[in-house]
């Protein structure tokens, strides 16, 4: 297996993401790290929410940092995904909560109004 080569975006974003105290060398250097030790999944980790799934893409893990998620499209990682990111994400854009199925029905009782 090929080893993937590292996006200047991929290295970028694992400095804002990560470690920002990383020179661009030392990022590079947990990147290559996480890539040999990881695994390759073709799906992503439950805390990715919404996180959508991409022909050849892949999302590699490793044990060592489980917080962090490399994505891999042909052979390139192109960014990293921290589980902080999908934590900081608004109220707003998370997914509500299914009603109970009592509740999602209406059900008409039989009786008219007055105004009827």
């Amino acid at each position: 297996m090929k080893h993937p080569s590292l996006s200047a975006h991929a290295i970028e974003r694992y400095r804002q993401r990560v470690d920002p105290a990383a020179s661009r060398q030392e990022a590079r250097a947990a990147l290559d790290r996480i890539v040999s030790l990881g695994h390759r999944r073709s799906r992503p980790r439950h805390w990715m929410r919404g996180e959508r799934i991409a022909p050849g893409l892949r999302f590699v893990y490793w044990a060592g940092r489980p917080e962090v998620c490399l994505l891999l499209l042909d052979d390139v990682v192109v960014t990293v995904k921290t589980r902080e990111l999908f934590r900081a994400e608004p109220r707003h854009l998370r997914p509500l909560p299914r009603p109970r199925r009592e509740e999602a029905r209406w059900r008409w009782d039989g009786l008219l109004d007055e105004a009827a």
